[in-house]
């Protein structure tokens, strides 16, 4: 935690760390699916109009990603993802959920934030 963050309660912190290793591990599937070139990948490439042999390559330059996010404090710079630029919005679920828990973590970690984003009066 940078040192010019307000501090944060035991609890708040261990919270923060939680959410942060669960997003970290649904962040990291999307290169796994990439690297087994499972079904959806191939159809979403597909419909997308993206070359599949670009998959290894855009796996690893997520799991790159996803290990910055997890390992370094960098995770102020990775904002929600956006919406799908597909027809198909079964993604945006996962997207919403994830985005607001990064939010979430960080509103934990630093109370201005949270004060500046709160929805209460």
């Amino acid at each position: 935690m940078p040192s010019e963050w307000p501090a944060v309660s035991k609890g708040a912190l261990w919270t923060a760390r939680v959410i942060s290793r669960l997003i970290a591990l649904c962040l990291f599937f999307d290169p796994v699916l990439k690297f087994v070139k499972a079904a959806p990948v191939i159809d979403g490439f597909a419909h997308l109009g993206i070359p599949i042999h670009v998959d290894d390559l855009i796996g690893i330059t997520l799991l790159i990603c996803v290990l910055l996010y997890a390992l370094l404090p960098t995770t102020i710079l990775r904002g929600p993802s956006p919406l799908p630029a597909i027809s198909d919005f079964s993604q945006v679920p996962f997207a919403t959920c994830s985005g607001a828990l990064r939010w979430w973590r960080l509103c934990i970690l630093d109370p201005r934030l949270d004060a500046l984003v709160s929805l209460r009066s």
